[in-house]
């Protein structure tokens, strides 16, 4: 077999892998879902389903947060309200609506406002980043983005979870995209270069080999290629 064949096949099971492991995870949360409880546990499960469908499916990612944005609202858990919030924003700017994404981020930055936890400020400076980010207003998202990174610190400082940690490197590998997205190489490489460090250090597979790519992607953009 040629190498270019080899590739193909080795991609195609890749992308079999892939999609396996997604709908394994799919399959298991909307078994916790169908359990229909109205409780903290079912609002988790339909936010990170919804997290799941922003890969695939837009539409479904929209009704696991609307059911999600009931459920919290029921629960009066402002956490979790929150991040429903966020997605939503996020979602709504990728679907071209921004004017949809603009009436949840004011709702977030309702729930955000006062003495709340660090993670729902965490989570609205995220959606606000990503906002201006889609708008490619990088010099307005980049405060957002920073002070969600200082947010989710802080957060860790108090309870050290692998959740909060992923955050954390999550909003680095962000924040090295939008510094990317500026030409400011330098800066880029290193938030994703920590961003690396702890994707490695939960041990999330998604984020090692998004990091990978794009700290390679700074090294082309420096010239350094052997790096890359």
């Amino acid at each position: 077999m040629s190498l270019c064949k080899n590739i193909f096949v080795f991609l195609l099971l890749l992308s079999f892998n892939k999609s396996y492991t997604q709908s394994r995870a799919i399959d298991s949360l909307q078994r916790i879902i169908d359990e229909g409880k109205n409780d903290i546990e079912n609002n988790k499960a339909l936010n990170s389903i919804a997290t799941e469908y922003t890969r695939m499916d837009m539409v479904k990612a929209k009704i696991y947060l609307y059911r999600s944005i009931h459920l919290a609202a029921e629960l009066k858990n402002d956490i979790l309200l929150s991040y429903a919030y966020s997605q939503m924003v996020t979602i709504q700017m990728n679907t071209g609506k921004k004017d949809s994404a603009q009436y949840y981020l004011q709702l977030l930055k309702v729930v955000a406002n006062g003495n709340v936890p660090d993670n729902i400020k965490a989570n609205f400076n995220l959606a606000a980043g990503l906002f201006y980010k889609k708008q490619g207003n990088y010099k307005e998202a980049l405060p957002y983005m920073i002070n969600s990174l200082n947010n989710y610190i802080t957060a860790d400082k108090k309870n050290t979870v692998i959740s909060t940690r992923t955050s954390i490197a999550g909003q680095c590998l962000n924040i090295g995209n939008t510094y990317m997205d500026m030409g400011s190489y330098k800066n880029a490489l290193q938030y994703h270069v920590r961003g690396l460090k702890i994707f490695e250090e939960v041990n999330n597979k998604r984020g090692i080999s998004f990091c990978q790519q794009s700290i390679s992607s700074d090294f082309i953009h420096l010239g350094q290629y052997k790096e890359a």
